[in-house]
């Protein structure tokens, strides 16, 4: 296939029949109709969440190679957030594995679930305590649902590293959250180290 001619449409439909997924399946695995899946093969722009779902269930990371290749981005409908946004997902699904790898810390990570009406962050780790938020602060996400009485939020800055603590005072209990942000792979590791340690001091 003519990269320049690539859409990431295309991509996906060309990953589906390498792995020698049927529509139908495809279909049922991300939770839509058959002619929804044909209507993302004839896409040149998807939505973030909808690649992530497609991204996890193909065991395929479509956010590196989007940004590494400009041309798969729909670059006439894109706001310089949006890129921000595409490039700090690809760089989070790239290097936040790794990184827990190299602290000795388990790598799975799973999407936040929201409860009731309340915004939840869109990543959690599974075996500590942090969670992510993808462009935004916890604080900023919650906006006006913020209630310092029942949900207590701290930012922390240490060397050169920011992130929030989060105590909710019903349950007593104390979250971490990093925003999804443009960062290098070693701006990653320190983040994620601070963090750790942050949590092992308390």
């Amino acid at each position: 296939m003519n990269r320049k001619n690539e859409t990431i449409g295309k991509l996906i439909q060309f990953e589906v029949c390498r792995q020698q997924i049927s529509v139908q399946a495809f279909a049922e695995m991300i939770c839509c109709t058959r002619t929804n899946v044909y209507n993302i093969f004839s896409r040149n722009s998807i939505d973030i969440s909808l690649l992530q779902k497609i991204c996890k269930v193909l065991n395929r990371n479509f956010f590196k190679e989007i940004a590494e290749d400009m041309n798969l981005a729909d670059e006439v409908n894109e706001t310089e957030e949006d890129r921000e946004n595409r490039i700090a997902l690809s760089n989070f699904h790239e290097y936040v594995p790794d990184c827990l790898k190299k602290l000795g810390k388990s790598t799975i990570i799973i999407y936040g679930e929201k409860e009731f009406d309340v915004p939840v962050p869109e990543y959690l780790l599974y075996s500590a305590n942090i969670s992510f938020t993808k462009g935004v602060t916890y604080r900023e996400k919650l906006s006006e649902k913020y209630n310092d009485k029942i949900i207590h939020i701290d930012t922390i800055a240490e060397q050169g590293v920011e992130f929030e603590v989060i105590t909710n005072r019903l349950k007593g209990l104390k979250t971490i959250n990093i925003k999804i942000d443009i960062k290098s792979y070693e701006e990653w590791y320190k983040t994620l180290k601070l963090a750790f340690d942050y949590i092992n001091r308390k």
